[in-house]
C-alpha cells in the first residue's frame, strides 16, 4: 500500500508548525485522533469490500478454545481499536511535545535578548538551533511512522485471505 500522500501531508503539516507563530495542525489532538480514526474506518470498510464477513476472522485467532472465544474476541476487539488511539496519540504527543519546547525556548532567548543580560540569550539561541533541527527531524520521522504502522494495517487486511 502506498501511504506516500499521508506522509507528504502529514511532514509538510508538522514542518509549517515550526515556524514561530504558525500553529501545527498535528499538535492539535481532535486533527489527529480524526486521521487515526479516518485511517482505521478506511481499513474496516476495506477488509469488508475486500473479504465480506471474512474479516470478523480478524477478531477469532485460529485455534482459540470456543470456552473463552467471548473475551478473546473482546480482547481482539479492543486491540484493534487501540491502533486507532495509538496511532493517533504517538503523533499528537511528539509533535506537541516538540513544538512547545522550540516555542518555550523561543520565549526564553526573546526575554534574556530585551533583557539587561542579553549575552546569555547566546547559549539558549544555540540550543534553540539544535533542538530545531532535531525537531525538523522528528517532523520528518513522525510522518514516516504514521505513514508505515498505516501501510502495514493496510497490508494486514489485504492479506487476510492468504
Amino acid at each position: 500500500m502506498n501511504t506516500a500522500g499521508i506522509q507528504s501531508s502529514l511532514l509538510v503539516s508538522n514542518v509549517v508548525g515550526m515556524i514561530p507563530g504558525v500553529e501545527t495542525t498535528t499538535s492539535d489532538a481532535a486533527l489527529t485522533f480524526f486521521y487515526s480514526i479516518s485511517t482505521i474506518t478506511t481499513l474496516i470498510l476495506l477488509g469488508f469490500a475486500l473479504h465480506n464477513a471474512r474479516y470478523f476472522s480478524i477478531l477469532f485467532p485460529t485455534g482459540t478454545p470456543i470456552a473463552i472465544t467471548p473475551f478473546i474476541i473482546l480482547i481482539e476487539f479492543v486491540s484493534y481499536m487501540a491502533r486507532a488511539v495509538s496511532l493517533g496519540m504517538r503523533l499528537f504527543a511528539n509533535m506537541f511535545a516538540g513544538h512547545s519546547l522550540v516555542k518555550i525556548l523561543i520565549s526564553f532567548a526573546w526575554l534574556f535578548l530585551t533583557s539587561a543580560f542579553p549575552f546569555f540569550s547566546i547559549p539558549v539561541f544555540a540550543l534553540l538551533l539544535i533542538i530545531f533541527f532535531i525537531e525538523v527531524g522528528i517532523a520528518y520521522l513522525q510522518s514516516y511512522v504514521f505513514g508505515a504502522l498505516a501501510a502495514m494495517y493496510f497490508e494486514d487486511v489485504i492479506a487476510l485471505g492468504h
